[in-house]
């Protein structure tokens, strides 16, 4: 249960932080598409400087754009406890981390995280973007009934493409269009 004082937190989150799939029109597409190929960082090298510098593995990263400027978020494990890390696209050099607060009320008290794949987020994230000539724009970590993976949202010059990566092959095992459902 999340207490008062972290309310408002959740508020900026949420309200405040627009992903750059903010809708599902074309234009929107081709503009996040034209902000991610134009960083000179991508998505997967800012996991790797996140890993290398917090010691832990990443298990969600997600590109933004909050007021017109391009920013990763990428969460990971440092000393065990999650943390929240943003990334400078231009730079690739961490600009702010969050390691205590929200992150306990959102993960508990012992703030630990279920799992880590072999391969690794950052691997994940390549994988998709060579795979489809894409650019990732939100990749997560998941492990739901004993199975585990990589849930990854990536844009294309067709659209958003949504993949499932098995997380201990590193294999794509489900690529759809972000308009479709199912197989």
């Amino acid at each position: 249960m999340c207490s008062r004082r972290f309310f408002p937190v959740l508020l900026v989150i949420f309200f405040f932080a627009v992903p750059v799939k903010a809708s599902a029109s074309d234009a929107d597409d081709g503009v996040a598409l034209a902000a991610l190929e134009n960083a000179s960082t991508s998505l997967g090298q800012a996991i790797g400087t996140v890993e290398r510098q917090a010691g832990g593995k990443a298990f969600s990263a997600q590109a933004e754009i909050r007021n017109g400027v391009l920013s990763y978020w990428v969460d990971a494990l440092e000393n065990g406890k999650p943390a929240r890390f943003e990334v400078s696209p231009p730079t690739g050099q961490i600009m702010a981390s969050e390691k205590q607060g929200l992150w306990d009320s959102l993960f508990g008290e012992d703030g630990e995280v279920e799992g880590v794949s072999p391969i690794g987020l950052q691997k994940a994230v390549e994988s998709v973007e060579n795979a489809l000539d894409a650019k990732v724009v939100h990749a997560e970590f998941d492990a739901e009934e004993g199975k585990t993976t990589f849930k990854v949202n990536a844009l294309t010059e067709g659209g958003e493409r949504k993949v499932v990566i098995d997380a201990t092959t590193g294999k794509i095992v489900k690529a759809e269009n972000g308009d479709e459902t199912g197989e």
